[in-house]
């Protein structure tokens, strides 16, 4: 009602104001000039404009005007709630998108979680699935896997074992070990822990073969077998005789053959390896002890007593020959004067005076041995001896 009564002064100030308009035309009609139309109709206005602020319209039309935007407002409003449905719409299916895979991926977790096992190094594997082999057996894990949405499938394992799931285990591979299974669907990823257990299994040493060896009297032999264990366990190695201490110096008294025995052991098992060793012969000569030159006079007496000796113990054949060298009486250069065997005696007479080569000879059956010594006989005059005196 308020609103009407505004309305119609409003009214009723704007009839007046067109009364007074035409009234003002008539009277100044002869004298109206067109240069004064603009500045006419502008105090016209301001003089319309103060009569209003007299009579309290000017903030009923400003009111008025902030009404009639908040209801232009309102209606782009109303026109912005339309236009946000579509829009709405397309969120909401954004929304419902990303709840689903939500959704998926809470399902699909827990089914991992179930799966997985997660390990450290302190974790209890008593509840582990267990899975034993032996060692020197081939580890080949067949793994049946299955997926709910029928995905490929690809699947790995942790090393020992290669992608494929198997390792070749061997002599000294004892011991427990964790394998993680893990399978995934491109997405999603599943994992399992099973224990290996590969078993010890004990083996005997291994020894290189040693080839029979062949050596003569004197050398040095030495002797390192090269021993393996399979397991890696700590192996103790014994040598036969005359080898126990792995050097073996050889004498003139070793020619033969000997069956060696190496023998391997791991404190539990052993191996032997034999190989035959021959020593040659080396023949020791027989030594002939000092054997000096010597000087006597004719008539004298000499002993030949050569000291022969052999170190094989070889039964030895000694002898002693005695020849001129230069001035015999009766002896030409290289005569023998005198023989025997082993040991012997000689009287000279006074006509054996001269220079003699003794020579001592030692024969052991493989090689013959000499030694030479000078014997100096020299000459002893005598007085004439007077015979039997007769009348001539």
């Amino acid at each position: 009602m308020r609103l009407i009564k505004r309305s119609g002064m409003l009214l009723m100030v704007f009839a007046v104001l067109v009364s007074l308009v035409m009234l003002t035309g008539c009277l100044n009609y002869k004298s109206y000039q067109p240069t004064d139309t603009k500045s006419s109709d502008s105090d016209l206005i301001k003089e319309i404009a103060e009569i209003e602020k007299e009579l309290g319209l000017a903030d009923n039309k400003t009111t008025g005007a902030k009404k009639d935007t908040t209801k232009d407002t309102t209606a782009k409003k109303d026109t912005s709630k339309i236009t946000g449905a579509t829009t709405g719409v397309k969120d909401t299916t954004k929304k419902d998108t990303t709840a689903k895979n939500t959704t998926a991926t809470k399902t699909k977790g827990t089914t991992a979680d179930k799966i997985k096992v997660p390990l450290n190094e302190k974790s209890d594997t008593s509840k582990l699935q267990k899975i034993k082999v032996k060692e020197s057996e081939l580890v080949n894990l067949n793994v049946k896997i299955d997926d709910p949405d029928s995905d490929k499938i690809t699947y790995s394992f942790s090393l020992p074992l290669n992608q494929q799931g198997k390792w070749k285990t061997n002599y000294g591979d004892a011991g427990e070990y964790v394998i993680t299974i893990t399978a995934t669907d491109g997405k999603l990823t599943s994992k399992k822990d099973v224990l290996l257990v590969v078993e010890r299994v004990n083996v005997p040493p291994i020894i290189k073969t040693i080839k029979d060896k062949t050596v003569k009297e004197g050398e040095t032999i030495k002797l390192e077998p090269q021993v393996i264990d399979p397991n890696g366990d700590s192996v103790t190695i014994k040598l036969s005789e005359p080898l126990t201490k792995g050097l073996w110096v050889t004498d003139h008294t070793s020619a033969g053959e000997y069956e060696l025995i190496i023998t391997a052991s791991d404190g539990e098992l052993e191996t032997k390896e034999k190989f035959l060793l021959t020593v040659t012969d080396v023949n020791m000569l027989p030594k002939i002890a000092s054997w000096k030159d010597v000087t006597i006079k004719e008539g004298q007496k000499i002993e030949f007593a050569p000291q022969v000796t052999d170190l094989d113990k070889d039964q030895l054949n000694v002898s002693v020959q005695v020849s001129c060298s230069s001035g015999c009486q009766f002896l030409k250069a290289g005569d023998i004067a005198k023989t025997c065997q082993d040991k012997c005696e000689w009287q000279t007479s006074y006509t054996d005076h001269g220079i003699y080569s003794v020579v001592v000879t030692a024969d052991d059956g493989k090689e013959i041995v000499t030694k030479t010594a000078s014997l100096t006989i020299t000459d002893e005059n005598r007085p004439p001896t007077i015979g039997e005196i007769k009348l001539g």
